[in-house]
């Protein structure tokens, strides 16, 4: 069964547009992992936060992606991220209304 990793990202609020652009490029990778089914990011401006919705085949193909992802980019969202990212694994339930 395929899960869904959801990050939520607290950035620096002076550097909310630079993480934007960050994001923009270094998602192509994970689009690209093996086991990557599709992302989505999201975005509140005012908290100054980023959410990220990664699905994946299985959680641990998402935690051998996260820990490539760390040791190849953890110093630049060190420096823009203003917590520690929370991730939260899940399954989706469409109930049967399918998606939206």
């Amino acid at each position: 069964m395929s899960v869904y990793a959801l990050v939520e990202l607290n950035v620096v609020p002076e550097k909310f547009e630079e993480a934007g652009d960050i994001f923009s490029k270094a998602l192509k990778a994970t689009r690209e992992w093996k086991g990557c089914n599709g992302i989505e990011v999201f975005s509140n401006q005012a908290e100054s936060k980023y959410f990220f919705i990664e699905h994946f085949d299985t959680e641990e193909q998402w935690k051998e992606y996260f820990e490539w992802r760390g040791q190849e980019s953890g110093h630049i969202l060190e420096a823009i991220l203003a917590a520690p990212l929370k991730v939260t694994f899940t399954q989706r339930h469409d109930f049967g209304y399918g998606p939206i």
